[in-house]
């Protein structure tokens, strides 16, 4: 459900820019008023972090603006032997159908169960070399394959509106025994949830979402800190104007 932010000074509504969610403190642009919407949000929108221990296949680059996950697409072992399994065996039956069709001379036939079956054989054969990156900076968050220098898929978002990553365990394996997979979400500032990535095994799926949402964090922090904090100088400057001013004035009816 949306949910826009107004002000209790002058109803105008909240900019994401000016709204700090950790802290649930915004100011506002018109009247510049400071107010706290901590009441404002329910118990369920509020985020538990949970840890993770970063798995040995991933690696992570870290700058003091961006950070990358590099890892491969297949992370465990039961995805790997399933695909190769599956890959073997259609590229055996594709080898035994060929092998009956050019001996019965039927070149139509050939062309037909190339064009079906070798595209499946080498996107079960080539996901073993496929890499993955999810990367965030202060602009956006991205995530893509690759097979080498090669881009075969890239999405991305913009992260001014974005206030957390959160997870949700796949609906396929909640009542199976099978690995339990997630589904990855950006938690919208105007109380929207957009899928990021589907069907993510648990454990790279827990670490991500706990690097992603202590960036946005960490990021939200110093932003939001930082922009209070002005606000809070430019009041107490006022404040101090004000008192000289009354002070002079004092001064000059006696």
């Amino acid at each position: 459900m949306s949910y826009q932010l107004h002000c209790p000074n002058c109803a105008t509504a909240i900019p994401s820019a000016s709204i700090n969610i950790q802290q649930t403190i915004a100011v506002c642009p018109n009247c510049d008023a400071v107010f706290n919407f901590a009441d404002k949000v329910s118990s369920t929108q509020k985020i538990k972090r949970r840890k993770a221990k970063q798995p040995d296949y991933i690696t992570k680059t870290e700058t003091d603006s961006r950070v990358s996950l590099k890892m491969p697409l297949l992370t465990s072992n039961s995805y790997k032997w399933g695909i190769g399994i599956g890959g073997v065996m259609t590229a055996l039956l594709y080898i035994f159908m060929m092998g009956a069709t050019i001996s019965e001379g039927d070149t139509a036939a050939t062309v037909v169960f190339s064009a079906m079956f070798l595209p499946i054989i080498i996107g079960f054969l080539g996901s073993f070399f496929v890499q993955q990156t999810i990367a965030i900076d202060t602009e956006t968050l991205e995530h893509n394959y690759h097979v080498g220098m090669l881009p075969i898929y890239n999405r991305t978002l913009p992260v001014e509106d974005i206030s957390d990553v959160i997870l949700e365990e796949s609906a396929t394996t909640r009542e199976t025994v099978a690995q339990a997979r997630y589904n990855i979400f950006t938690d919208k500032l105007d109380g929207r949830q957009e899928m990021f990535i589907k069907n993510f095994p648990e454990e790279p799926a827990l670490y991500t979402q706990q690097v992603l949402s202590n960036y946005l964090a960490s990021e939200d922090d110093s932003l939001s800190t930082s922009r209070l904090a002005d606000k809070v100088i430019d009041e107490q400057e006022e404040a101090s104007y004000l008192q000289n001013d009354e002070s002079l004035n004092s001064t000059l009816q006696s």
